[in-house]
């Protein structure tokens, strides 16, 4: 889903499906103003049932351990990549793992774990060849390649 705007306006992205807690936009923007850096705040997916939504699951920044220190200092989650759910995104791109990787490639992203959204409708993780040619993006550290190919391999 494409969201046109500035460079420097705000837009809260929904992927069709998903339902924001009533609370979820107050907590991204709270998460917002703690790290005021980053470019990107994403909630917390879960199924109805409660248990996270593999489909909208983070890639988390591992690999900087300073940031994800910092992060978790807030109370927060480095990110380096985000699949659609409900997500709080600096700037015109869309709000899907390809947008967001190469948006985070040069800018900071927190999930709010506080901030919680719920998907109603069932939708399927990308294909593995969709994490294939995201592998192929320019953007990626060789580092960062070889831990999501690990990912790519060890989920199949």
């Amino acid at each position: 889903m494409l969201v046109p705007s500035a460079e420097n306006t705000w837009r809260f992205v929904v992927d069709e499906g998903v339902e924001p807690a009533p609370d979820c936009l107050e907590r991204l923007q709270a998460a917002r103003a703690l790290a005021p850096d980053a470019v990107l705040d994403a909630a917390r997916v879960v199924l109805p049932d409660g248990s996270l939504d593999p489909a909208s699951e983070p890639m988390p920044r591992i690999l900087d351990k300073q940031e994800a220190v910092d992060a978790a200092s807030l109370r927060l989650l480095a990110v380096r990549a985000t699949r659609p759910g409900a997500v709080l995104v600096r700037g015109g791109t869309r709000a899907d793992l390809f947008a967001t990787s190469a948006l985070l490639a040069g800018g900071r992203g927190l999930l709010a774990p506080e901030a919680v959204a719920v998907r109603r409708s069932p939708k399927a993780r990308e294909s593995l060849r969709e994490r294939l040619r995201l592998l192929r993006q320019p953007h990626w550290t060789r580092e960062e390649r070889l831990l999501q190919l690990f990912g790519v391999l060890r989920r199949g």
